[in-house]
């Protein structure tokens, strides 16, 4: 299959005042087009510092990346992080940041964040800001990542004026529509929520399209530049080198200013708001229904503290969706809902992967959600990937010793009075971790190789990794 992200040798550390904690080690996976990729393990074992990683969102300090590969596509996304900073080995290693290097990389990965991949954060309260309200903190993501789109669209409506008003009334096209206005008019003729929503979507439209009727001139010139600003980007995204990067940089920052798309909290704020800020809000409305959210116009207006759980957690999705990112990160999606609104959420998950394509990192340390998602797991211990296998051969034929404790630690609703097996002991301190494989404290199988070894990835069957002195067979590079 083809792959979508490439995650090879990733190191994170974190650099506390008690010493260094090394949180990834060497942590190397696939995410393949279309999948839905699960990620499991214990609290603590490095599930969201991998997510965070590979979203560059490391808190620095105390974290930092120190090596690795991140790739998507022909994309490079660690480009640079060597320069960033570098480590002073003293009794207390430090970190000397190089800020320079460290901005320009910033704003490289600002066009990738939101636009490329997404995520869905653990805790929807704590993701979203409380004092700005729903439509306000969509619309951002809109705004500075789909600047061209949205003047496309308004654009070419404002070219069809007459027959958008003809099909608002009739509800039949009779007309040629161009492929702006025609994809558009099928996404809001596919919206789920009645003819109501259909009308309210079509007045919007025609609404932004009187404007930039009305204004045109400057809106095309808006345009012009915001097309110039998607090419550069697209170069700054290929492989250039970096002298050639920086120059693109300092090129993008300029068009950025001319076309004011630094301005956006000065346009949420004006009354009557531009043709675009409309067309954003327009969007927004169509994401929140596309989340199944009842009543989305209402909850546009609404702040994160006045919607419960799970509304709050379709509103973070949504978010994540809003560019059509080709890969979503979804850290523990359904911790602290109820059993029904998990059901919900995993099926929009499911219907993501099915109707958009969409790539899907899952973490989570329920092994049922994985089972019922994943078309592939990895299973990470302590900061490494112990074993790595697609979803129905992990449960069939589980390896690794901890993978099959893990196993055995589920309950049973065939069997309600068997005992539960346990993995005694806890996850080690990672700041002196274990010697050798990081496991053999906890484990029943470990012998003298495992205290002084660090085992190898072996793969035991096609697609079917582990890492363990258990195995012999061919090792993975």
């Amino acid at each position: 299959m083809e792959e979508a992200l490439v995650v090879k040798n990733l190191k994170t550390q974190f650099f506390i005042y008690d010493g260094v904690v090394k949180a990834l080690e060497d942590v190397t996976f696939t995410l393949n087009k279309g999948e839905v990729l699960g990620i499991v393990g214990e609290t603590g074992c490095g599930k969201s510092v991998t997510a965070f990683s590979i979203m560059r969102l490391i808190p620095d300090p105390p974290g930092r990346i120190i090596s690795g590969q991140i790739r998507m596509g022909n994309y490079d996304l660690m480009r640079g992080i060597d320069q960033e900073a570098e480590i002073i080995l003293k009794k207390r290693p430090k970190i000397k940041h190089h800020n320079n290097v460290i901005k320009k990389n910033e704003h490289f990965y600002n066009k990738i964040r939101g636009r490329y991949i997404s995520m869905i954060f653990q805790e929807p309260m704590a993701a979203l800001n409380p004092v700005y309200t729903v439509e306000d903190q969509i619309i951002e993501s809109i705004y500075l990542h789909s600047m061209t789109k949205i003047l496309k669209v308004i654009k070419s409506a404002s070219e069809h004026l007459p027959d958008l008003k003809s099909f608002r009334e009739s509800g039949e096209i009779g007309a040629e529509f161009n492929d702006e206005v025609g994809t558009e008019l099928s996404k809001i003729k596919n919206l789920k929520k009645g003819k109501d929503s259909v009308e309210k979507h079509l007045d919007m439209l025609i609404d932004e399209a009187t404007k930039f009727s009305e204004k045109k001139e400057k809106y095309e010139e808006l345009l012009k530049h915001s097309i110039e600003i998607d090419d550069l980007e697209e170069k700054l995204l290929g492989e250039v080198g970096e002298q050639e990067r920086d120059s693109i940089i300092s090129v993008l920052t300029k068009e950025a200013k001319k076309t004011k798309l630094n301005r956006l909290t000065k346009k949420l704020k004006k009354k009557n708001p531009d043709p675009i800020v409309s067309e954003a809000r327009r969007e927004a409305l169509a994401l929140l229904e596309s989340v199944n959210i009842p009543n989305a116009f209402q909850i546009l207006k609404n702040y994160p503290h006045e919607l419960s759980g799970g509304m709050l957690q379709r509103v973070v999705i949504a978010i994540a969706l809003s560019n059509d990112p080709q890969i979503l990160i979804a850290d523990e999606p359904t911790t602290a809902l109820d059993v029904t609104i998990q059901a919900q959420i995993l099926e929009l998950l499911r219907d993501l992967k099915k109707n958009r394509g969409t790539s899907i990192i899952l973490i989570t340390h329920d092994l049922g959600v994985i089972a019922e998602m994943a078309d592939r797991v990895v299973v990470m211990y302590a900061g490494n990937v112990v074993e790595t296998a697609p979803s129905l051969e992990l449960y069939h034929n589980p390896k690794h010793p901890y993978t099959i404790g893990l196993l055995q630690s589920i309950p049973r609703v065939d069997d309600p009075t068997k005992k539960l097996n346990i993995i005694r002991g806890t996850v080690p301190n990672l700041i002196t971790p274990p010697a050798g494989c990081r496991f053999n404290p906890r484990c029943q199988f470990a012998f003298d190789r495992c205290l002084v070894e660090v085992p190898p990835t072996i793969e035991t069957s096609e697609g079917h990794t582990v890492a363990c002195h258990l195995f012999t067979g061919k090792e993975v590079r």
